[in-house]
């Protein structure tokens, strides 16, 4: 994830894209000064971690390409919920991508499936 948001972050500095960091459990002190989390709202559960906007031009007009971003570890496997999170993100057009390690992110992202 940190590799990741590095290279969103040196991105956006160079003003080709936006991200924006997903965090659908908000966290909370309670009366007692314990941390607790906020339940995530239903149309919210399985939500990405990162979802970028990337500038790409077709002809003359400038097009945003919207990224969804989800970053698991080289084991890890998408809930029932993610999985239906990227059935409507893919549904309006979005890219979803399932990042296991940067260099799949790189190819993804940056790289062939770009054009």
């Amino acid at each position: 994830l940190r590799a990741v948001i590095d290279l969103l972050e040196a991105q956006q500095a160079l003003g080709t894209l936006v991200y924006l960091r997903i965090h659908p459990i908000r966290p909370f002190n309670d009366k007692f000064g314990s941390l607790k989390f906020a339940k995530v709202r239903p149309s919210q559960k399985g939500a990405p971690d990162l979802i970028a906007w990337k500038r790409k031009s077709y002809l003359y007009a400038p097009q945003p390409i919207s990224f969804a971003i989800e970053i698991k570890s080289p084991t890890g496997e998408m809930s029932d919920d993610q999985k239906k999170w990227q059935a409507k993100f893919e549904a309006i057009g979005g890219r979803y991508i399932l990042v296991k390690d940067i260099n799949s992110f790189l190819r993804e992202f940056a790289g062939e499936k770009d054009g």
